[in-house]
């Protein structure tokens, strides 16, 4: 029950570049993977309420790239000045409105907004 996944060289510029490369990913399973387009998804807009204990950005990534949403990002309190951090390295999601932020105060504001399709909370009761 393996299944070999080709990953590399994908291109055929990828496979001129790199004539002798094979990269393969071998997948263990009872069934055959499926190739799932994130694009295939119904779009919408999640927003993710941020826990004090951590300014981790996997959920942040995770909705972007797989779920295919929007994010409005509010951040914890405590963490607060990561966004800062995250609207520098992330700017070109910031500036194509895929990707936003907003007051630590904001949160039941959020919870209550129609335009919002999912809510990812992680915080407590005074996120």
């Amino acid at each position: 029950n393996l299944y070999d996944a080709h990953v590399f060289p994908l291109t055929y510029k990828e496979s001129f570049m790199f004539p002798t490369q094979k990269m393969i990913l071998r997948i263990a399973g009872e069934e055959p993977p499926v190739v799932q387009n994130p694009l295939d998804k119904p779009p919408g807009i999640i927003a993710i309420l941020g826990a004090g204990n951590t300014g981790s950005s996997v959920e942040l990534i995770k909705s972007l790239f797989f779920d295919n949403r929007v994010v409005v990002h509010k951040a914890h309190p405590l963490n607060a000045e990561s966004d800062k951090m995250w609207e520098t390295i992330l700017k070109p999601l910031y500036d194509h409105k895929a990707l936003s932020t907003c007051d630590p105060d904001d949160g039941p504001a959020l919870c209550k907004d129609a335009r919002i399709s999912k809510v990812f909370f992680t915080g407590s009761c005074g996120t």
